[in-house]
C-alpha cells in the first residue's frame, strides 16, 4: 500500500513538471531575448556611422586650409626675397647698380621650388597704377618670369597701403599664384582662387 502511494506520488510529480514547462517560459530562453534587448553595440555603430564622416571632412577642411596658408606665406617669403634682393646695391666697384629683374625673378623661383611650389603657375599680378614714383627718379616697371618689379617707388615707411605719412624710395615685387581647394561634399570644392604675393622694402642706399 505504502508502495502504491509512492508510486502515485512518483507519478503525479512526473506529471506536473511537463505543466509547468508549458505554463513559463524557461529562463534559457529568456536570456537570449533580454541580451539582444538592451545589448547597445547596434546603437554604437549606428552613431559612429554618423560620426566618422563628419570628421573625416573636418579633418579634410583642416588639412586643406592649412595647405593654403603654407602656400600663401610661402609666396610672400618669395616676394620678400626678391623684394630685398632688387632694394640691394651691389658693390662700389660695379657701380652701386641694383640687381635686375631677371636676377630678382630667378630669387622667387628658386624659394618656391625649394618649397615645392610649381612655380610655373606664377601668374602677372602688375598694376603700375597702384603705385607712386619716388620724387628722385621715374617709376620702372618690368615683368619678367610673371614676376613684376617695380623701383623708384614711393613707399611709405609707416606702414599702410596709402602713401600718407614719411615716404622713402623703395622697390615692390608682386605675383599672383592659383590656389585650388580640394574639399569633397562642399560648395567650394574645386574652387579656384588667386593669391596676391605684394610686397615693398626700401632701397638700400
Amino acid at each position: 500500500m505504502v508502495g502504491g502511494i509512492l508510486r502515485a506520488g512518483g507519478l503525479r510529480g512526473s506529471l506536473e513538471q511537463p505543466a509547468n514547462r508549458g505554463g513559463k517560459m524557461s529562463t534559457q530562453t529568456i536570456r537570449p531575448w533580454k541580451r539582444l534587448l538592451t545589448d547597445s553595440g547596434g546603437q554604437e555603430i549606428a552613431e559612429a556611422a554618423l560620426v566618422l564622416p563628419i570628421v573625416f571632412l573636418l579633418l579634410i577642411g583642416i588639412m586643406t586650409f592649412a595647405r593654403a596658408y603654407n602656400t600663401y606665406t610661402t609666396i610672400t617669403y618669395a616676394a620678400q626675397e626678391g623684394a630685398r634682393l632688387a632694394a640691394q646695391s651691389s658693390s662700389a666697384s660695379l657701380g652701386n647698380a641694383q640687381s635686375t629683374p631677371t636676377e630678382v625673378a630667378d630669387r622667387v623661383v628658386a624659394v618656391l621650388q625649394a618649397s615645392s611650389i610649381d612655380p610655373n603657375q606664377i601668374q602677372d599680378f602688375s598694376d603700375a597704377s597702384a603705385v607712386n614714383a619716388c620724387s628722385a627718379a621715374p617709376l620702372s616697371c618690368k615683368t619678367t618670369k610673371k614676376v613684376t618689379v617695380c623701383t623708384n617707388v614711393a613707399i611709405n615707411t609707416t606702414g599702410g597701403g596709402t602713401v600718407t605719412g614719411p615716404t622713402a624710395c623703395g622697390v615692390t615685387v608682386s605675383f599672383k599664384y592659383p590656389y585650388t581647394f580640394l574639399l569633397p561634399f562642399v560648395s567650394v570644392n574645386g574652387k579656384t582662387i588667386h593669391m596676391i604675393a605684394d610686397v615693398e622694402i626700401p632701397e638700400e642706399n
